[in-house]
């Protein structure tokens, strides 16, 4: 059950991996930013790159709806067309670099 959970990581490293979650999850509801800069960094020390990447995902994603829900769906939807341009580049962006995130090599993601 726990390989099920855990994602085939080790005990040690699932617990550190949610204790970064956690205190980046504080971080981000502290401040309101950070949580993918905290996660991406202190994953790349323990964990391959493309794990790292996958355990920033769901959690962001989950943090920034949230935010973009907090007020209803019709603000929420306002934003999304007055922001289109910019939301649009960046999935573009994603789909373009993401093949390419086993070719950085580690160190850039501690930067």
């Amino acid at each position: 059950m726990f390989d099920l959970v855990s994602g085939g990581l080790s005990t040690q490293a699932f617990a550190a991996a949610l204790g970064v979650t956690l205190f980046a999850g504080f971080v981000k509801g502290a401040v309101g930013f950070a949580m993918p800069m905290i996660l991406v960094s202190a994953f790349a020390v323990f964990l391959p790159q493309h794990l790292a990447l996958a355990g920033l995902i769901l959690p962001t994603l989950v943090t920034n709806l949230s935010q973009a829900f907090r007020q209803g769906v019709g603000p929420a939807k306002a934003t999304a067309v007055t922001y289109r341009r910019f939301l649009v580049a960046t999935v573009v962006c994603i789909a373009i670099s993401a093949p390419f995130a086993d070719a950085i090599p580690r160190g850039a993601y501690l930067l």
